[in-house]
């Protein structure tokens, strides 16, 4: 069956191609000035009209025309009726959603020490899965392992979450104001979710499903594999042995 590949190419002159430099002409001037800027801009063009939009926070102060007409200019729309001296330039531009810059600067993970717990919650999984298995060194043995390490790890991260993690993010950025944590949950939820039902979603709905199924990826992922591990180990251990 033959098959027939195709490809567009543009110059920097087509319409799309000049929204596109724009877009990133204007991030630019911003992250010159504001490396820690959240920006999202799009911009659009038709007939004499070009219109910049999107959301962003900054601290950076940027002429958003400016930039849009020395970029058109440096193109080459000098003349005709899209030109860069005369378009109609039309700005949407406003600060960044307070929800999904909750999201973007403040998300849990980040600002809990999010590599942490991770660590520690893998430890979980691991080490009681380790000692099982080399007090009983076989298939059996393993399963036997990760599953204790699976119920260790979802254990685990469930008590931290509620009794660390929350608490700490909680009181440390928003000053105990439960509406910060409750309002994403609602959005996901409903109004359902209030602070004395928090933890019930937060623990049972997200942290719980979450890490059981990465604890069972990681059990999906090691027993294909076992039989060629277990001989690999088998051999250093006897390699090991015998220096010993």
């Amino acid at each position: 069956m033959k098959k027939l590949f195709t490809s567009e190419s543009v110059t920097e002159g087509h319409p799309d191609k000049l929204c596109d430099q724009i877009s990133d002409g204007i991030l630019d001037a911003v992250l010159a000035q504001d490396s820690m800027a959240r920006c999202a801009i799009e911009c659009c063009a038709a007939y004499n009209q070009l219109m910049i939009m999107g959301e962003i926070t900054t601290t950076a102060k940027v002429k958003y025309k400016k930039v849009a007409r020395d970029i058109m200019a440096k193109v080459g729309y000098t003349f005709g009726n899209f030109r860069a001296d005369n378009c109609k330039i039309t700005l949407a531009v406003h600060r960044q959603s307070p929800d999904i810059a909750m999201g973007v600067d403040s998300s849990l993970e980040n600002r809990t020490g999010g590599e942490l717990a991770d660590l520690i919650v893998g430890l979980a999984f691991v080490v009681p899965a380790g000692l099982i298995y080399k007090r009983n060194r076989t298939f059996k043995g393993a399963l036997i392992g990760m599953s204790v390490g699976t119920l260790c790890s979802v254990a685990l991260s469930i008590l931290a979450n509620w009794l660390v993690l929350v608490p700490f993010y909680l009181e440390l950025f928003f000053g105990g104001d439960w509406n910060q944590l409750i309002a994403p949950m609602q959005a996901l939820f409903g109004d359902g979710v209030t602070k004395e039902t928090f933890y019930n979603f937060y623990l049972w709905i997200s942290v719980l499903p979450f890490n059981l199924m990465r604890c069972l990826i990681a059990v999906l992922v090691t027993l294909p594999v076992y039989k060629r591990i277990s001989v690999l180990i088998n051999r250093l251990n006897d390699r090991f042995a015998a220096k010993q």
